[in-house]
């Protein structure tokens, strides 16, 4: 489990962030990483923390039902918080586990600290990337759409 602090304290934050992802980018042939996904007991918490402790901007949040969600091949309700914020060229997205959520609610630390669950990488073709990782072993976790108006994306969980 690699916590927040351990990158906002390092000498150089995306030197950090490019040690942990590189190799797995390399060994996928993934592009590089944008995004840094944060599974939190209260994102609003989170936010104050990482505004008062790190001087970071305020994240947006959004909260409510996720307009699509498919877990394990299930199509499942699940309602979530998310908050998103910059530092050093990095989205960090913090996720406070609603109704349904078990796939980021099974992974809060006991302690309440912020720790990294996700990378977050854009791809051109989400559906052809997929096919090209599960078809190397990759499993499909979880299928989904998440945001709202034209900040609607949709995302892939590969293990």
């Amino acid at each position: 489990m690699t916590l927040l602090t351990e990158f906002m304290t390092a000498e150089n934050f995306a030197a950090a962030v490019r040690k942990l992802a590189e190799p797995i980018c390399r060994r996928f042939d993934l592009p590089d990483v944008y995004q840094l996904g944060l599974v939190v007991p209260n994102a609003v918490a989170a936010d104050e923390a990482m505004v008062r402790h790190w001087g970071l901007d305020p994240a947006f949040m959004l909260d409510g039902e996720v307009p699509r969600w498919i877990e394990n091949g299930k199509e499942l309700r699940v309602s979530a918080r998310f908050g998103f914020t910059y530092h050093q060229g990095y989205e960090l997205e913090l996720i406070e586990p609603h109704q349904g959520a078990d796939f980021y609610a099974r992974d809060l630390n006991p302690d309440g600290e912020m720790f990294l669950h996700h990378f977050g990488l854009r791809v051109q073709d989400l559906d052809l990337q997929t096919a090209r990782l599960t078809s190397q072993g990759v499993p499909l976790l979880v299928r989904g759409r998440s945001g709202s108006g034209p900040l609607t994306g949709d995302f892939d969980n590969l293990n």
